[in-house]
């Protein structure tokens, strides 16, 4: 064999694996744990995965057959293949949490105890390669092609049985902006708006509550959580997710138990327009969670997502900062789609945008609309007109630019409901699911935390049919569960 044969054949296995578990096996872990966050099923983006994966491969062999020296090509080779075994075991057993990859800042420096420990391992595994490299050339190239093979058999095997219990993405109906000639509800959840930075918009520039006729604000509000995934379905049902519960089940119960259901029974027209499609199951007959797109180029954005939180996972610790890069995301941010907004305070503003312009005058029977828009949460790259910024920051006056362009687009909403002279025959909830949860300073700990208190304090005011007065603020004590009672 010639030196092309001979490298192809000791390269091959070790970068196959890589290629296999970063594009396809990982991605299939992620997915079927958390199958509810994606609207579409995994069989549809094999082919976008298995594209990654061949082309990486490729790439990576290119290079590496081309550029290593003959002379050390085994010891890299069995680098490579020491370091393949690794990343399988990193990514699939060995799994460290960061939180919830919601694009909000991950303090990095609080995980580096992790990042020294993989260092250790990563220069132990790099001796062990370099002494042992011909026994594992020899001995464990056919090993690492035999669970490439194994996690390809095992990716396309549940993509196969996976049911297709999913619904089909259709076109947005007129009734998620039909308003009632008689009676209307209206919930709408600004996440992540902290209290503080309500006041202080409202204090620095009292203009903002020209348009709150009617509504008290209630400053001693607190959510039950600090975090969407529980203070949503809480909210719902009224009372605390129980110790020990299942929470998929228990998300799926808050629709039978929750206050959609309640109108749903009193014959209200309900739809939902959520901020993630997990709380589909909230309202399934009529909820959206994307602005309006073809399929095939949602499902892009959500195949790129995959990608990015499968190199994430499968990143050394100093590494992921620059997969994630503060929510801006390695992949995602490189082969973005151009027809829909990808950043998520660009596509809430879009969908605000959206159930402001859509609105429209129906019949008499009443309507209950949640609308929950992913503003002011982070990333923070809006400035206060909504423009984008350029780039992130988690500074004081980013959170006030982007919490402020988020009260214009409230304002504009609620200026519209006048216009449509539905204003005054609307309940209207407005309110956050959680505080701010932006931390100045991550070495302020005991408890209470000043992050568990900047998670707590919420925005929260109410209008009542026909109330008129001048927006005004009380004291009064109350919960996110109190939107049940």
């Amino acid at each position: 064999m010639n030196h092309w044969q001979i490298k192809s054949k000791q390269a091959i296995p070790a970068l196959l694996l890589i290629a296999i578990n970063l594009f396809l096996y990982t991605p299939h872990l992620i997915y079927f744990n958390n199958s509810d966050y994606f609207t579409f099923h995994f069989i549809d983006t094999i082919h976008h995965l298995l594209l990654f994966a061949s082309c990486s491969f490729m790439i990576l062999c290119l290079i590496v057959i081309s550029i290593v020296p003959k002379s050390i090509f085994k010891q890299v080779m069995s680098i490579m293949t020491v370091l393949s075994i690794l990343m399988w075991l990193h990514s699939d057993l060995f799994i460290l949490s960061y939180g919830v990859l919601d694009d909000s800042s991950i303090n990095f420096l609080d995980f580096n105890y992790r990042g020294k420990l993989e260092l250790i391992v990563l220069s132990l595994a790099i001796v062990f390669a370099v002494v042992f490299a011909r026994f594992i050339i020899k001995q464990l190239s056919f090993v690492i092609l035999i669970i490439a093979f194994c996690q390809f058999s095992i990716v396309m095997y549940q993509a196969i049985i996976e049911p297709k219990s999913k619904p089909e993405i259709k076109a947005i109906d007129d009734e998620f902006f039909n308003y009632s000639t008689s009676k209307n509800i209206i919930v709408i959840i600004l996440d992540t708006f902290g209290a503080e930075y309500f006041q202080n918009i409202i204090r620095n520039n009292t203009t903002y509550t020209d348009e709150y006729d009617g509504f008290i604000g209630y400053t001693d509000a607190i959510s039950n959580y600090p975090a969407t995934k529980a203070s949503i379905p809480s909210m719902l049902t009224g009372v605390m997710i129980e110790e020990g519960a299942n929470y998929p089940e228990y998300l799926k119960s808050s629709q039978k138990t929750g206050f959609l259901n309640t109108y749903d029974k009193k014959n209200y027209q309900i739809s939902a327009v959520g901020a993630a499609n997990r709380f589909r199951a909230i309202f399934p007959e009529r909820y959206i969670s994307n602005p309006p797109t073809d399929p095939g180029t949602l499902l892009k954005e959500q195949t790129l997502k995959l990608l990015d939180i499968s190199m994430f996972r499968s990143a050394p610790h100093y590494l992921k900062p620059a997969v994630y890069k503060q929510g801006n995301w390695l992949i995602s941010d490189t082969f973005k789609n151009t027809e829909i907004p990808t950043k998520n305070p660009e596509k809430a503003a879009y969908m605000f945008d959206m159930v402001t312009e859509k609105a429209t005058v129906s019949d008499s029977r009443p309507r209950f609309k949640y609308i929950h828009i992913r503003l002011p949460h982070p990333l923070f790259i809006l400035d206060k007109n909504c423009d984008p910024k350029g780039s992130s920051s988690s500074s004081f006056q980013a959170v006030v630019d982007q919490s402020t362009c988020t009260l214009n687009k409230l304002d504009a909403y609620l200026k519209k409901l006048k216009d449509l002279g539905v204003y005054n025959n609307s309940l209207i909830v407005v309110t956050s699911d959680h505080g701010a949860r932006v931390t100045k300073d991550f070495s302020l700990t005991g408890f209470p935390s000043y992050n568990e208190l900047n998670t707590s304090g919420i925005l929260f005011m109410i209008k009542g049919i026909n109330q008129t007065s001048q927006y005004k603020q009380i004291k009064n004590p109350v919960s996110l569960l109190d939107l049940n009672n």
